[in-house]
């Protein structure tokens, strides 16, 4: 059961949709063009130096989105989300600089180590651009809560035109980087986040306004009383804008579980976000072109999915098809490896993946719009993001360690299995508690 369908005028919907375009498949962009760079300038016998680069990208966001997202209810989103565009199109430039100005050397594989301070300067670029880039996903998913009520309806379609974003970004993506290298790829980078700050321009002013009087609202009644959801009304009262005040919300078992989802997630997300293209581009050799191709497919699958999103909140208990679709993304990206070079059988894989993501994305946001006051969906976006970005730090962590003893190949094997275990697990914790109501 889903709450009714409130009309929201289509300026206010357009803006926000175009904004998604931008942002919401900018990880995946950004995620590609520095696993492409990392790939060309540190061998690829250093696997656990690779995670290393790639997840330091998620150190900023875990420790500082919450305070982020205090600003985005404190101010509006849309003033966050601009500035974080900005520094983000900034910070995109700085990568193709770093190798002539540290003395690094394309052709990792032939066994040449990369400097030291090559590697400092890149993993410092790596957290700036990482966090901007969050805190820009933050706040438009936040404003799906905000200004959309975080409908399920207006979050699949949100998620479907970030999906239409993620098909085209890396097919931009993919050429860009074959035809021109480094200056190209993450020059489309940079293109790409600053259309997605001008974009966010047009969001109306009042938006902001409206998250300012729902803080306030928020602070100064009983916790739940603030907007009209009546689900939120176990809400712990907001004080100030720490961890600790936001971590209260955990206590919400709806909450709870999305947090915990979130992490389990990136049993297949952070493989998909750091190894997937390396794996693609050195144990394959696949080009640019044709890994952007298999990123396009999966957006394809997603947003078509996406669609989906109301129908199956209407059917079906958003725990249930939280878990089922989670499962159906670890899956896409576990069994990669088995899969040899045969491009069907991997955009086959891609489109499990693609097809789970796009439904249990919108339904983790209209969860949380539907058990959290209005005046806190920053603060709560925010932290879901943290744990998201914590789980993409580690995972890629624990499989480069892996994949030091194993081989990468193996590290996708193990984490995927992981990943399996602890959702069975959480699965029977859905099933015998009352918050949840009975088993499918």
């Amino acid at each position: 059961m889903t709450m009714p369908l409130e009309h929201v005028p289509w300026r206010v919907q357009g803006s926000i949709y175009v904004t998604a375009f931008f942002f919401g498949p900018l990880q995946t962009i950004a995620t590609m063009a520095a696993a492409l760079f990392v790939a060309g300038l540190v061998s690829f016998q250093l696997p656990f130096l690779i995670a290393f680069i790639l997840a330091s990208r998620q150190v900023l966001t875990v420790c500082l989105s919450v305070y982020g997202g205090a600003l985005m209810d404190s101010f509006g989103s849309r003033r966050v989300i601009i500035a974080f565009g900005l520094l983000g199109a900034a910070s995109a430039m700085a990568y193709p600089f770093l190798p002539s100005a540290f003395g690094a050397v394309w052709g990792g594989d032939n066994g040449g180590d990369p400097a030291l301070w090559f590697i400092v300067a890149l993993v410092l670029v790596q957290m700036i651009s990482g966090y901007a880039e969050g805190n820009c996903w933050i706040g438009t998913q936040a404003l799906v809560s905000q200004a959309l009520r975080g409908h399920p309806v207006y979050a699949g379609r949100m998620i479907f035109i970030a999906r239409l974003g993620g098909i085209l970004g890396p097919l931009l993506m993919g050429p860009a980087w074959d035809l021109w290298g480094s200056w190209g790829g993450f020059g489309v980078l940079s293109l790409w986040i600053a259309c997605g700050a001008a974009a966010a321009i047009f969001i109306p002013r009042q938006l902001g306004a409206m998250a300012q009087a729902a803080q306030t609202a928020t602070e100064d009644t009983t916790s739940g009383t603030a907007g009209e959801n009546p689900s939120a009304t176990a809400a712990p009262k907001a004080r100030g804008t720490g961890f600790g005040q936001t971590l209260r919300l955990l206590l919400i078992p709806a909450v709870a579980l999305v947090i915990m989802l979130t992490v389990l997630r990136q049993a297949g997300s952070g493989i998909h976000t750091s190894f997937y293209v390396i794996w693609l581009d050195k144990e394959i050799g696949l080009s640019g072109t044709l890994i952007g191709g298999l990123l396009a497919t999966a957006n394809v699958a997603s947003a078509l999915s996406a669609l989906s999103t109301g129908f199956c909140a209407r059917h079906f208990p958003a725990h249930w098809l939280l878990i089922v679709t989670i499962g159906m993304a670890i899956l896409g990206t576990a069994i990669v490896p088995t899969l040899g070079s045969v491009y069907v059988l991997l955009m086959m894989a891609i489109c499990i993946r693609g097809l789970g993501q796009g439904v249990n994305l919108p339904m983790m946001i209209t969860v949380l719009a539907q058990n959290v006051p209005l005046g806190l969906q920053g603060r709560i976006t925010a932290l879901r993001v943290a744990f998201n970005r914590g789980g993409g730090a580690l995972v890629p962590l624990a499989a480069g360690a892996i994949a030091e003893v194993v081989g990468i190949g193996n590290s996708f094997y193990i984490i995927g299995a992981a990943g399996f275990i602890m959702l069975a697990v959480l699965a029977v914790w859905v099933a015998r508690s009352p918050a949840f109501g009975p088993a499918p």
